[in-house]
């Protein structure tokens, strides 16, 4: 987890504890002189100066795995991972060194139920190997897609069983043989697919 990184920093969030304590402490003494303030807006600054929370950094229970498990065991399932997301948490993942097979199970750990493929995770470290930072999509050979994302994603929910042909039907477009298309292409499409549903 990232905040244990931090741990290094304690004493850190300690001084600045410390300090936002002198700041209240100064600001409370500083009250009296504040001619401008009756006495019972001044009484009600100090009480609420005294009640307020500071939150620096991280809070503490982030150590302690019982209680973060707790906290998160009554949150209900993540919602698919957004690719964007995806490629960032790749491209940390990437930057602590991380092998793409160990990067793939971290990420299979920490988003449960969305799992991403190793092999997904192995060709975006390639990317990355070679130089490559951009996380968008890189431009493909063959016919640009006239399908919106969104919608074949909507009509696989909702038919998951549906032919190519039934798919392309309700989705307004022309199906086109296989054969069209090259091998690479084929194989590229397919992994994407397989990407999707992992």
């Amino acid at each position: 987890m990232y905040v244990r990184s931090l741990r290094k920093g304690e004493n850190v969030k300690k001084e600045v504890f410390e300090m936002v304590g002198h700041i209240r402490a100064e600001f409370i003494a500083s009250l009296h002189e504040m001619d401008w303030m009756d006495s019972t807006t001044r009484l009600r600054v100090k009480q609420k100066c005294e009640m307020m929370k500071a939150d620096i950094a991280y809070p503490g229970w982030m150590f302690h795995d019982d209680r973060f498990t707790k906290l998160y065991n009554r949150l209900p399932a993540m919602a698919p991972i957004e690719r964007a997301t995806l490629r960032s948490i790749v491209y940390d993942e990437f930057l602590q060194g991380h092998s793409a097979r160990a990067a793939a199970d971290n990420i299979c750990a920490a988003f449960e139920g969305n799992d991403v493929h190793y092999s997904t995770v192995s060709r975006w470290f390639e990317r990355l190997e070679s130089g490559d930072t951009t996380f968008g999509d890189r431009p493909r050979s063959g016919r640009p897609s006239t399908v919106d994302d969104e919608a074949l994603r909507n009509a696989l929910d909702a038919k998951p069983n549906a032919t190519t042909r039934e798919s392309a039907t309700t989705l307004a477009v022309t199906p086109r043989p296989p054969s069209h298309f090259s091998t690479e292409f084929r194989i590229e499409f397919l992994l994407d697919i397989l990407d999707i549903f992992r």
